[in-house]
């Protein structure tokens, strides 16, 4: 499957392809291991914090996961945010944008990408850190 069309599960239920989720410069994308956790609820706080000044710039944020549905949306919960969260169970979008790591089985390796309107790779930030790595996307906005 291709990971540009396919439409992926987000925390409420609904279906919707990438191209849908982006505003009108593109896409704010970021890869976090597990719903919940210490690292992972700092950084999807981090860009909810930051999520009016990314989408000023014309940027939807979307965060992705491989997460259940459900853990996704207790994870929205938890941490009041408002962007959307996908449930990629199935690996389609982790495998298209290479963020598992094959050395540590399979583990999902905390990235970010900010992708254009057509969805391709602007930027990339792999193996990154929970926080840090933000201010430096936003700057590349």
């Amino acid at each position: 499957m291709d990971w540009k069309t396919t439409m992926y599960k987000l925390n409420n239920g609904s279906k919707e392809t990438l191209k849908n989720l982006a505003k009108e410069k593109g896409i704010v994308l970021f890869f976090y291991p597990h719903a919940n956790t210490t690292f992972c609820t700092l950084e999807a706080k981090e860009f909810e914090k930051n999520l009016e000044l990314i989408e000023s710039k014309g940027y939807a944020v979307v965060g992705a996961s491989r997460d259940l549905i459900s853990d996704q949306q207790d994870f929205v919960d938890n941490c009041k945010l408002t962007f959307p969260l996908i449930s990629d169970t199935e690996e389609i979008l982790h495998k298209g944008l290479m963020v598992l790591d094959q050395d540590n089985d399979d583990a999902a390796i905390r990235s970010s990408f900010i992708l254009d309107k057509e969805l391709n790779v602007k930027k990339e930030m792999r193996n990154v850190e929970a926080v840090e790595h933000i201010k430096e996307l936003i700057a590349s906005l």
